[in-house]
């Protein structure tokens, strides 16, 4: 059985990528790159093409996310499609031409064509099975979570009540950082911002007067050592396909302020302080509760720490294993 794992160009980004790299120490899988990564018709045929000339021979053509349109030129290959959120749809104008395209080339016709479904958690599952209502969908999706990277392992600290370290992973504009960085005014901490901040941010932490570290283009080695020298792990997003910091923040046994909607409260297992993320007051008595309270801080870890080895790689990778095999290549 030839498995190939298609991936977006990286200049679009590594997170994707990031989730399916290690499966290579598991499983005899390959790997394919698209040599264009920006938006139009004429990249995205570029892109199909090369697809269907580098796997004439592969059993199982495995796209790992956001270049689903490649579907469109596989009809009749043994597919799978891993879907991490709708955010295309959820944040576009339903009267946008935009919206259309991406509803078209992104959901209703890959999720036509492929053969296999993976949804990385059930609030986008409900989330796809809301837009696209093609005959037959549900009956060929899963929901298989991302992993957590053999990396991230248990690191015991003293926690540092006096002056806690706060770590934020991502400064995109769900990443709610604005939000965050009001809510620590006055707190004593000292916040580390893992990606590249904006001018206003850096005005915002100014006029704050937080004390800050920004880091940028982090090996993975240096996110880790992050995770491990922290003391909170601040995660309050106002949207998610799943949300794997919260995992990572529980894997190496730290607490996790995050947000009270889906999919946070099920990935977490509950083992999390959740505020209204969309709420100043909320997140900052989230963050006092975090450092304060000993009781609440320790019993959420604990739970924390069990709750995230469901979702390690070897638990994942069996689980896509197992899809693998469920395709009759006879």
């Amino acid at each position: 059985m030839s498995v190939v794992l298609i991936n977006r160009n990286n200049k679009a980004g590594f997170s994707i990528y990031k989730c399916f790299e290690n499966f290579k120490k598991y499983l005899p899988l390959k790997e394919l790159f698209m040599p264009q990564y920006r938006i139009s018709f004429k990249n995205m045929k570029e892109n199909i093409s090369y697809v269907k000339k580098n796997t004439e021979k592969d059993d199982i053509l495995h796209i790992t996310g956001d270049v689903h349109y490649l579907l469109l030129g596989l009809k009749k290959r043994n597919t799978i499609l891993t879907i991490h959120d709708t955010v295309l749809l959820d944040n576009t104008s339903r009267f946008s031409p935009k919206w259309y395209f991406y509803y078209l080339f992104w959901f209703y016709f890959p999720c036509k064509f492929v053969k296999k479904i993976v949804c990385i958690s059930k609030y986008t599952q409900e989330n796809l099975n809301k837009y696209v209502k093609a005959r037959g969908i549900q009956n060929k999706t899963q929901i298989i979570p991302d992993p957590v990277t053999a990396d991230f392992v248990k690191s015991v600290k003293v926690f540092n009540k006096e002056c806690p370290v706060i770590l934020h992973i991502g400064t995109n504009w769900n990443k709610n950082l604005d939000r965050v960085i009001m809510a620590l005014e006055g707190i004593a901490c000292k916040l580390v911002i893992v990606g590249k901040i904006s001018e206003d941010i850096e005005n915002l932490l100014k006029e704050k007067n937080i004390n800050f570290q920004n880091k940028m283009n982090l090996t993975d080695a240096q996110i880790v050592e992050e995770y491990n020298n922290c003391d909170v792990v601040s995660f309050p997003s106002i949207y998610e396909g799943f949300g794997l910091p919260i995992l990572e923040g529980q894997s190496v046994g730290r607490i996790v302020v995050t947000s009270n909607i889906e999919p946070h409260k099920s990935v977490s297992g509950g083992a999390a302080i959740f505020v209204d993320p969309k709420n100043v007051k909320s997140i900052r008595e989230g963050f006092l509760t975090a450092i304060n309270n000993d009781l609440i801080r320790n019993e959420k870890i604990s739970v924390g720490y069990e709750n995230a080895k469901q979702y390690c790689e070897e638990v994942v990778v069996q689980q896509y294993n197992s899809l693998y095999k469920s395709f009759n290549l006879n």
